[in-house]
């Protein structure tokens, strides 16, 4: 021990409160559904790295009204997901939405892709009667899932073309308003298996360069 004439530093009191004790009955069920909705073996948590860098890119994102079930997304770089909680029989209208890859249900809840190419998206969600996550007209084409990483989609008449980059080799799941769709990667034709969840093309590996998807939905012949 020395004898100095500097203040000896005290530590406050610390008082410790759990999380659940600020909440109300119904904040602590929408809490639990919402974990219950965002854990399990289908999905990977983020790492604390990437999480930092995904919330440095959501600070610029402005969700705006732009009418009944309809929004305007500007998203520098922003969020990849968005959550429609108790979204009931709405669904993605792919018609009036752009900058959104596709769409699927989780529970009650919609989850939208948006494309990470298109720093400005407009949802607009629609009623449903099939319960499906998203709303066709004839020759929509939509996303439901994929493990390779997608970006760039573009949507033509009865076709969508998109980029695939940076990704080992994976399939993709789509829902298309056609009798006899069709697939083409990198100009070729490539195989596409159709079932009750939706029409699956696998891709090649796109780590090394870019590989373009179109599909067509076939209503144009």
């Amino acid at each position: 021990m020395t004898d100095t004439a500097a203040p000896t530093p005290v530590a406050p009191d610390v008082l410790l409160v759990r999380a659940s004790d600020f909440l109300t009955f119904s904040g602590r069920s929408g809490a639990s559904s919402a974990l219950a909705q965002t854990t399990g073996p289908e999905r990977t948590p983020m790492d604390a790295t990437s999480y930092a860098e995904w919330l440095e890119t959501t600070r610029e994102t402005r969700i705006l009204p732009d009418g009944p079930l309809r929004w305007r997304v500007t998203r520098p770089g922003g969020p990849g997901t968005l959550r429609i909680d108790a979204a009931g029989a709405l669904a993605l209208d792919v018609a009036d939405s752009s900058g959104v890859l596709g769409a699927r249900r989780f529970g009650a809840s919609l989850f939208l892709a948006l494309d990470p190419a298109s720093t400005k998206a407009v949802i607009s969600l629609a009623e449903s009667r099939d319960g499906a996550a998203a709303r066709f007209t004839p020759g929509d084409i939509s996303l439901i899932e994929a493990g390779p990483r997608l970006s760039d989609l573009r949507r033509t008449a009865c076709a969508v073309v998109v980029t695939i980059s940076g990704s080992a080799p994976g399939s993709t799941l789509w829902s298309i308003a056609g009798e006899a769709p069709r697939a083409r990667i990198d100009g070729a034709p490539a195989p596409m298996e159709g079932d009750e969840d939706g029409w699956r093309v696998d891709v090649p590996d796109s780590r090394a360069a870019p590989v373009t998807l179109e599909i067509d939905a076939g209503c144009a012949e």
